[in-house]
């Protein structure tokens, strides 16, 4: 028995558009399925990395948003690995993407992270090795 690793990662959203814009359109991730009849939902699966996938969940407006702090149990965030944090940051800064933290160093983690969010608040980080 063994794990091979992160499938997949389900976010529910708001509206399906917006956030094929932001997913597929700002983060550039590759659409393999899109809109599939899910019965109360409609499902959209889009490439992370090699081998994982994000699954975006419109349930036609009847999700509603939850309020969580930082220090909530549960989820926290996805993390995304890219080339350059500052880069990305700055050009999804000018496409309105709002930041809520960063682009900052933290040696202590050896990492240079961003922080963002979708058009339905999730939080997304961008993150490189330092």
């Amino acid at each position: 028995m063994e794990i091979k690793g992160a499938d997949h990662i389900g976010i529910n959203v708001g509206n399906m558009d917006k956030a094929l814009h932001f997913y597929r359109d700002l983060l550039k991730l590759p659409v393999l399925q899109e809109k599939i009849d899910n019965g109360d939902s409609d499902i959209c699966y889009l490439q992370l990395g090699e081998n994982s996938r994000i699954e975006l969940f419109d349930y036609h407006g009847s999700s509603e948003k939850k309020t969580i702090a930082e220090s909530d149990l549960g989820y926290r965030h996805l993390a995304i690995g890219v080339d350059d944090v500052d880069e990305w940051a700055a050009y999804l800064k000018e496409n309105g993407v709002p930041v809520r933290y960063g682009p900052e160093s933290l040696p202590h983690l050896g990492a240079r992270v961003c922080l963002i969010e979708d058009p339905d608040g999730t939080e997304i980080e961008i993150c490189a090795k330092l």
